[in-house]
């Protein structure tokens, strides 16, 4: 079986820590993100810090070194959960056009 292209959809937790990052400023540094993360969703630093791993690899946020420290980027929710859509939806069309 094919399977969607632009990867899995993110979960309800990473959904909840990508609204939280961004609504706090799009771009943070990491230590403000991981802060954010354990207040607002009562988790440990070590889960928090897999939320951004899964996270930059969903392409939800983009870690970057700047002036010694790491900073964290997030995309606006709404673009990301738009291009995840559009893309699924083509995905359906060229099966169902291929299918009959």
């Amino acid at each position: 079986m094919a399977r969607s292209p632009g990867g899995r959809w993110p979960r309800k937790r990473e959904v909840a820590a990508l609204w939280l990052l961004h609504e706090r400023g799009p771009t943070l540094n990491l230590g403000e993100a991981l802060g954010v993360l354990r207040e607002e969703l009562c988790v440990t630093k070590r889960t928090a810090s897999n939320l951004l791993k899964r996270l930059r690899r969903l392409g939800a946020v983009k870690l970057e070194t700047r002036g010694g420290g790491v900073v964290v980027e997030a995309v606006d929710p709404a673009e990301f959960i738009g291009r995840l859509a559009s893309s699924y939806i083509a995905f359906r069309k060229g099966r169902c056009r291929g299918g009959g």
